[in-house]
C-alpha cells in the first residue's frame, strides 16, 4: 500500500518541484508552446513567487516524499466593512496533480 498523500506549505525549495509541474502540465501534456527553456522558466517562476509571496501562497502535494501536486492561493482583500476593515478572500489556482498520482484521495488531504 502505498504511504498516504500529504499536502504542506511550498516554500523556496519546492521551487525546482512547482516550475517542473507546471512546464509538464502546460507544455508536456497541454498545447503552449514556451518562449523560455525549462531552467529560465524555473528561474522566473521563482521569482515572481518572491516577488508575490504575499498574495499567491503555494502548496505542495507528496506521496513518499515526491512533490506530485501543485496548487496555489491567492489572497484578495476585500472591501472593508463597517466592522471588520481587514477582509480577505482566496481563490484557489492552478491545481494539477501527475497523471500517475491521480486517485491516491490526495483531494482529501490536508495541510
Amino acid at each position: 500500500m502505498a504511504a498516504a498523500p500529504a499536502v504542506r506549505l511550498g516554500g523556496p525549495d519546492d521551487i525546482g518541484a512547482t516550475a517542473s509541474l507546471r512546464w509538464r502540465w502546460r507544455v508536456e501534456e497541454g498545447s503552449e508552446r514556451p518562449a523560455v527553456s525549462l531552467e529560465a522558466f524555473t528561474s522566473a517562476l521563482g521569482e515572481w513567487l518572491a516577488d508575490h509571496a504575499e498574495t499567491h501562497r503555494t502548496f505542495v502535494a507528496e506521496v513518499e516524499g515526491e512533490v506530485v501536486g501543485i496548487g496555489w492561493l491567492a489572497v484578495v482583500h476585500r472591501i472593508p466593512g463597517p466592522e471588520v476593515w481587514d477582509r480577505r478572500a482566496g481563490l484557489v489556482q492552478a491545481l494539477y496533480v501527475v497523471p500517475e498520482a491521480r486517485d491516491q484521495e490526495i483531494g482529501r488531504a490536508h495541510v
